[in-house]
């Protein structure tokens, strides 16, 4: 989690989705119903024939046979993000057959769930360089100053931060999203750093910056926060 994935891919799907008569982004996720998936490819492809109930009424084959249909004759690009178990594409994969013109791009954490695509068709993303970790922190904390430039007095602790990150980069904007909006004095950076430190006893990497960012937040956005993670994901 937080290689930016979701990010890369949501990049291409914006430039290149104006080149295909159909396309639609649908998140997955590890709670996902077939039905629900299927309901939610017909909508995205813009079905105008059903009302919310009608659709609610459709079973499996039913939905296969209307996203069929609205497919039939054109070029299509779906994005499935966030895919963690093979049925998710394997189970629906009926619909695409057939389609010369149909693209699908999965996004996943899971090998097993990658080794769908051909392997000259898998992209296995990386952690960042040390230097190009750095330079996004700079943008993100420092994005009002000449050039994003860390201070002197403050590179020290900058790059323990960063490495503290290990090539994340939604740990990187996250950390450096907070503090750009914290005074750059080397007494509150070491006061943050230390609190990320003791975040790191309890959590992994990634989970430890965003506790931090959690905690930095006014007490109405934390309610808030904790109030939309009630519903389902």
């Amino acid at each position: 989690g937080g290689l930016g994935k979701t990010t890369l891919v949501a990049n291409v799907y914006e430039q290149e989705k104006i080149n295909f008569t159909t396309h639609a982004w649908i998140v997955v996720s590890q709670t996902y119903g077939l039905v629900d998936l299927l309901r939610k490819m017909l909508r995205k492809i813009g079905d105008q024939e059903h009302s919310h109930s009608q659709l609610m009424d459709l079973d499996t084959h039913d939905l296969e046979v209307k996203i069929k249909e609205r497919l039939s004759g054109g070029n299509c690009l779906f994005v499935l993000d966030d895919v963690w178990n093979r049925e998710a594409y394997t189970q629906i994969m009926d619909v695409f057959q057939n389609l010369q013109a149909c693209r699908v791009i999965i996004t996943t954490r899971q090998e097993h769930v990658a080794a769908l695509a051909q392997p000259r068709h898998q992209l296995k993303l990386k952690p960042l360089e040390h230097n190009d970790a750095f330079n996004l922190f700079c943008r993100k904390a420092f994005y009002n100053r000449m050039d994003c430039k860390c201070p002197q007095n403050l590179e020290k602790l900058a790059n323990a931060i960063v490495d503290r990150c290990q090539g994340l980069p939604l740990a990187i904007v996250s950390i450096g999203g907070m503090l750009s909006s914290l005074p750059a004095t080397e007494y509150v950076w070491n006061e943050t750093y230390n609190q990320l430190r003791g975040e790191l006893a309890n959590n992994d990497h990634l989970h430890a910056i965003l506790n931090l960012s959690y905690h930095d937040t006014p007490g109405e956005l934390r309610n808030c926060f904790l109030y939309c993670a009630l519903f389902p994901e």
